[in-house]
């Protein structure tokens, strides 16, 4: 396993961005604020970037050009991921604790990384393009390995962005629309984020956008889908975000939120405040809308820790019984069932294709990058405690957890704590063989009911 070394961070992002689709062809040039929060002193500093972005020039505060060297190379973990890794010659050692603003200026193109991320399709293009961090649109600080770029996706950023693009095209992003400047044949959308995210994603379209002011909502959908999001999507989304706020508690005071459309197969994603939804998202179809839940719910996750955050626990498992529970309040018991059936059979699907699904605890799903079974597996570990604890308790155990640990880290046994302090039951065997154990996974695997299961648990060893 590749070692990952304490590096610094970027803090700030004040970048502007001009695309042209027509072309399949972007650039960038801006400033990125780095903080040294090591106890080491930095003579040279490394970024990256996607492997087909150049940098063109680096400057320091003073305006002055620092010497720098790029090369393209593959991730030590997978020789498949390949990057432009940037290596920069500080005039001066950045000293613990100091930060410093470089000037950078890059351009180039993106074409996915689809051989390692089938969802990463990121590219350039008139019809749809997107800059996301899953494609290094922008610089991160990371070791050429995959553990340490996912270990920077948990350093937190402010970003003031503008991004130019021709008039027929509007650009979408999570963060707070300041102003949209026209100049000639161009618009400029100037974005910033409302408080420190881990992530910026930029979308381009020729979109049509959809407001309502009941939720502070904003929706940018794809000219085709403007009747359904008008129609349908809207009403979808808030009640499901009436209906987690009401469970759930409050996601935030100004309740602000935005849905990006993005195209098919480039994989729905949830940052803060903000969804990126696939079309089917926008479709007629009650089964795909209700996807839209899902990305939904991804809104009152908590953060795990880093040691467990590829689990994929804490966010997917929540965020797919969430979706489960909004099936139930809106279309009935028996969907709510029909949806926890489908979730017990795919990962039985996932079983029979490869055992370690089956042999494998939750609690170490990120040691084998196996934690795509937290969409599956997962929900039923909240499924069981839902029943276990009833309706009102359970809810109101995963409101006071999810505002307890709104702005720290979760782990396994913080999960346990707090349900066990507000429920008063003691869960040690529930999650001995749920999240520690295996012996669930043969009882989701078998013919038994959830009463069974709920049996099984309180059962002696």
């Amino acid at each position: 396993m590749a070692m990952v070394y304490e590096l610094c961070k970027i803090t700030n992002y004040d970048l502007r961005f001009e695309v042209e689709p027509e072309k399949g062809f972007f650039n960038s040039q801006g400033t990125i604020t780095i903080f040294n929060d090591t106890k080491e002193a930095f003579k040279k500093l490394s970024i990256m970037l996607y492997h087909d972005l150049s940098v063109k020039n680096i400057r320091n505060t003073e305006n002055e050009s620092l010497v720098f060297f790029q090369e393209k190379v593959s991730l030590e973990d997978e020789e498949n991921y390949l990057v432009n890794y940037i290596t920069i010659s500080l005039n001066e050692a950045l000293e613990a604790n100091e930060q410093i603003n470089i000037s950078i200026e890059y351009e180039g193109s993106l074409n996915g990384y689809s051989k390692v991320m089938a969802y990463v399709k990121d590219k350039i293009h008139k019809e749809f393009s997107i800059l996301r961090p899953d494609c290094h649109a922008y610089p991160i600080i990371a070791e050429p390995s995959f553990s340490s770029i996912l270990k920077s996706y948990k350093n937190n950023f402010i970003y003031n962005i503008s991004v130019k693009v021709p008039k027929v095209y509007k650009v979408g992003c999570g963060g707070v629309l300041k102003n949209v400047t026209e100049i000639n044949d161009y618009n400029i959308f100037n974005y910033v984020s409302d408080s420190p995210t881990w992530r910026f994603d930029i979308a381009v379209a020729d979109y049509s956008i959809v407001e309502d002011k009941d939720i502070n909502l904003k929706i940018f959908a794809f000219p085709e889908h403007k009747a359904n999001a008008e129609n349908i999507v809207v009403n979808e989304i808030k009640r499901a975000f009436h209906l987690f706020e009401d469970l759930f508690g409050d996601l935030r005071e100004d309740k602000y939120f935005t849905v990006v459309e993005i195209k098919e197969a480039y994989g729905s994603q949830a940052g803060d405040n903000y969804i990126l939804m696939e079309e089917h998202g926008f479709s007629n179809d009650i089964r795909k809308l209700t996807h839209l839940y899902h990305e939904v719910g991804h809104a009152w996750n908590v953060k795990a820790k880093h040691d467990i955050q590829r689990t994929r626990f804490f966010d997917e498992a929540f965020a797919s019984y969430f979706e489960a529970l909004a099936i139930k309040n809106f279309y009935g018991y028996k969907e709510f069932i029909a949806k926890m059936d489908l979730y017990r059979n795919l990962f039985i699907e996932n079983v029979n294709e490869d055992r370690i699904n089956c042999t494998t605890p939750i609690c170490n799903y990120g040691k084998y990058e196996i934690g795509h079974n937290s969409y599956t597996k997962g929900p039923w570990v909240l499924y069981l405690l839902n029943e276990i604890l009833g309706d009102e308790m359970f809810c109101r155990a995963i409101r006071i957890f999810l505002s307890k640990h709104r702005h720290k880290e979760v782990d396994f046994e913080d999960f346990k704590e707090s349900i066990e302090e507000v429920s008063n039951i003691d869960l040690s065997m529930f999650f001995k063989k749920w999240i520690y154990g295996i012996e669930s996974s043969e009882l989701l695997c078998s013919d038994v009911d959830v009463k069974h299961m709920i049996n099984n648990y309180k059962s002696a060893e």
